[in-house]
């Protein structure tokens, strides 16, 4: 919010959280019930609801005007890329989990994806 009102920008917030109906994403043989799947999307569709909230509160007390969104998507990535195309911003500004080598090998890391596909500037916040 400082940057964006030392900047004279606006903020454009953005949340993608991974959808629990994403094929795949447990392995081979692993499946949830729909209803669990349901009430996993429906939380982590509310909690992107609340981020935006929390977000436009201090943007507007900070003076900045402020748009935000979230979604469910299997690609978060992709997701973030098309947002910022969308919505035509000049800069990609990521917080990052700072996870470890191991947790990168089994997680993998959307910051590193997300920059070797973007030709926008991207600033990561640990």
């Amino acid at each position: 919010i400082a940057v964006a009102k030392s900047l004279g920008a606006a903020i454009t917030g953005f949340y993608a959280a991974v959808s629990s109906l994403a094929p795949g994403m447990m392995g081979e043989g692993f499946q949830y019930s729909k209803s669990l799947q349901t009430r996993q999307d429906t939380q982590a569709a509310a909690r992107g609801e609340e981020i935006m909230a929390r977000f436009a509160t201090l943007a507007a007390a900070g003076g900045v005007p402020f748009h935000g969104h979230s979604t469910l998507n299997v690609g978060v990535e992709q997701a973030i890329l098309d947002a910022a195309e969308q919505q035509h911003c000049d800069l990609i500004v990521m917080a990052t989990h700072n996870r470890s080598a191991l947790g990168e090998l089994i997680w993998g890391s959307h910051t590193k994806s997300l920059i070797s596909h973007t030709k926008l500037p991207v600033l990561v916040l640990h």
